[in-house]
């Protein structure tokens, strides 16, 4: 009988409870004797230390995406792009290797309706 918080990753143990792999000669976790396993019997304890850490990370990744969600081009002393033809990133090519398009109309750049 196995400890219900483990899951078998190949040669190594996933545990739930540290969020983590584990080696299973050091935990018990696929024997009898998980009960006896000091991370089973704390498990409450565990589980409060690492909520409020992942709270706050929820907390860091919301707020940066606003910031990633509008991409413009830009001229080479770093001020907004007007048209294709200003941009750094428009290619030689016609393709603009900020987003991997092909530019049909240099003077109405694909980044500006997003």
């Amino acid at each position: 009988m196995a400890c219900p918080y483990a899951e078998r990753q190949g040669a190594a143990v996933y545990c739930k409870v540290l969020r983590k792999r584990v080696n299973p000669l050091a935990y018990p976790c696929l024997s009898k004797k998980y009960e006896k396993c000091k991370v089973y019997q704390e498990k409450e304890k565990y589980l409060q230390e690492t909520e409020p850490r992942e709270q706050a990370e929820q907390v860091t990744v919301q707020a940066q995406r606003p910031r990633q969600a509008r991409r413009i081009g830009i001229r080479l002393d770093g001020s907004p792009a007007r048209h294709c033809r200003e941009c750094i990133y428009y290619g030689r090519t016609g393709v603009c290797l900020l987003l991997g398009v092909e530019i049909k109309d240099p003077n109405n750049p694909p980044c500006r309706a997003q």
